[in-house]
């Protein structure tokens, strides 16, 4: 990790934007950094990332990917599309302050199921968000 990682505040940026989206506070509010074995869905988990540092000629920075996973319950996936495809409208290409940081460009990489998952009937769907921030 770079001498500046942003990680942190990079996560507290993303899940304060999704607390205030009336969409997604439509499916869930719980919005969590680690999934617990027994969270009744529909939730939202913010995590794994992974990061790495650049250099160019004028500044350094952090290149961030996130993964964000939204776990529903089926048999619709209505909740899980309606929370993915929101994400890609509030964060692709869209500006995002991060306290303390300079963020230079956020775009949604991609975007996963839903799938249904080992236990019945719950689904998820993974979308990940790549944070390019400049330190320099």
């Amino acid at each position: 990790m770079p001498a500046k990682d942003a990680t942190v505040a990079v996560l507290t940026a993303l899940r304060t934007a999704m607390l205030a989206d009336a969409t997604i506070q439509g499916v869930t509010t719980q919005i969590v950094d680690t999934p617990e074995a027994k969270r009744a869905p529909p939730f939202i988990v913010i995590g794994p990332s992974e990061s790495e540092t650049f250099y160019t000629s004028e500044t350094d920075g952090q290149d961030l990917a996130i993964d964000v996973a939204i776990y529903t319950r089926g048999p619709t996936t209505t909740g899980s599309r309606t929370v993915a495809r929101r994400l890609r409208e509030i964060f692709h290409r869209q500006p995002l302050t991060v306290t303390g940081h300079n963020v230079i460009l956020v775009e949604v990489l991609t975007t996963i199921g839903p799938y249904q998952t080992d236990e019945e009937q719950l689904l998820q769907s993974i979308v990940t968000i790549r944070v390019l921030i400049g330190h320099g």
